[in-house]
């Protein structure tokens, strides 16, 4: 299953990988690849990426790429990873990066 850039608009990032671990119920071992907006790590401005932050920009709403690491784990699924970062920038705060994870089975 795969998912690009929605995840930064919801005000529930937890309860929207939950929701894709419910929809792989049926199939064990299936695997998610999510590709959204993060803070830039290497950023050394994160107010940049706060809720008054542009939205439509996709910077309002975007995690530090552990903490999103860490909501993928939590949510069930194994293995999580932050397959790479992108040269792609919607502003100076945050960068393009792509995830991928399991569940289990």
């Amino acid at each position: 299953m795969s998912d690009h850039d929605t995840q930064n608009h919801n005000p529930d990032i937890r309860a929207q990988l939950l929701d894709l671990y419910t929809r792989l119920a049926n199939e064990p071992g299936g695997s998610i690849q999510i590709a959204d907006m993060v803070r830039d790590p290497s950023a050394s401005n994160s107010a940049c990426c706060d809720g008054k932050a542009s939205w439509a920009d996709c910077v309002s709403g975007t995690l530090h790429p552990d903490v999103f690491l860490d909501i993928i784990t939590r949510a069930g699924f194994h293995d999580a990873e932050l397959a790479g970062l992108t040269s792609y920038r919607t502003s100076p705060g945050t960068i393009g990066a792509l995830f991928r994870s399991v569940k289990p089975g």
